[in-house]
Order: C-alpha cells, then sequence, then structure tokens
C-alpha cells in the first residue's frame, strides 16, 4: 500500500495546460514495496522551478530511479539525497542526455528525496520509474542466468591464467 502521493497534475501536464504543481511525494510502506512506480510530470517553464518525489526504504534495499525527457532540451538538474539529507546521485543539465539510471544501494533506512530542478524556463514533461526492492527479497531470489554465466565465464578465465 502507498503512503501520500499526488497524481493530479498529471493528465494536464499531458495535456499541456499549465497548473500550480505542489511537490508529489510517494512514499513506500516498509511492508508492502511494489516492484516499481512510474509517473509522468511536468516541470514549470520557469527557471528553478522544482518537482520532489519520496521514498521510504531500508538499509540495504536496492534504489532505481530511471527518468526520460518527453519534450525540450535536458536542461534540468537531478539530486537524490539520503534521509540525512547527504547527496546519494546530483546531475546537471550538461551532464546527462535525454535519459538515465541511476542504481544505489541504501545505506540509512528512511525516506530518500528525488529531486528534478529546471535549468532554463522551458516548460519539460519527464517520465520517471522509481523501484524500492528489499534486501531480503532481492537476497532471495533466483540468481540472474546471466551474471551466473559471467561469473562462470570469469572464473574460467583465471583458470586459464594460472
Amino acid at each position: 500500500m502507498f503512503g501520500k502521493y499526488s497524481l493530479g497534475l498529471l493528465i494536464s501536464a499531458l495535456a499541456g495546460t499549465s497548473v500550480a504543481q505542489p511537490d508529489i511525494s510517494m512514499s513506500v510502506a516498509a511492508d508492502a514495496k511494489p516492484p516499481s512506480k512510474d509517473i509522468t510530470f511536468m516541470l514549470a517553464a520557469q527557471w528553478r522551478a522544482s518537482q520532489c518525489f519520496y521514498a521510504r526504504a531500508k538499509e540495504n534495499d536496492k534504489m532505481f530511479l530511471s527518468f526520460q525527457l518527453r519534450n525540450a532540451k535536458p536542461e534540468f538538474e537531478v539530486t537524490i539525497k539520503d534521509p540525512a539529507n547527504k547527496i546519494v546521485y546530483s546531475s546537471t543539465a550538461n551532464e546527462h542526455g535525454d535519459e538515465e539510471r541511476v542504481f544505489f544501494t541504501a545505506k540509512v533506512p528512511g525516506e530518500f528525496s528525488f529531486c528534478f530542478e529546471n535549468s532554463d524556463s522551458t516548460e519539460k514533461i519527464i517520465y520517471m520509474e522509481l523501484s524500492v526492492t528489499s534486501y531480503s527479497a532481492s537476497k532471495s531470489k533466483t540468481p540472474d542466468p546471466l551474471l551466473l554465466m559471467i561469473n562462470d565465464a570469469n572464473k574460467a578465465l583465471q583458470q586459464l591464467q594460472k
């Protein structure tokens, strides 16, 4: 079950109308983490307009953020902060393209922030996917066959080098 989140502005963002946008938060309850949540949102046509999203994680949970610009130039900044307000990831407009993927492991439990900030005065529509996978769930999954093949090839290569 999800905690607070609001998607009311998505219809107006996709329709191209202008609306005042409060921060959207997407808080995931610790006992029921979905595999992922995708959202399309609008950054207002205003310099330094920002939009933040929030997700809860436990220590060692795997977190994933993917974003894709649907229009305009990639003139926006992305910052991910941990519950202690330390920067986990930061990318300025010149450091990323239209699409980016970020994977990391939560080092501390709590609410992480995922913020997008406009670096120019052009309206932007951004598709975002946010995923939190619990450490215990990721440990209990069957290993990825591709990773197993890579590990086997690596072991064989090491044997050949001996």
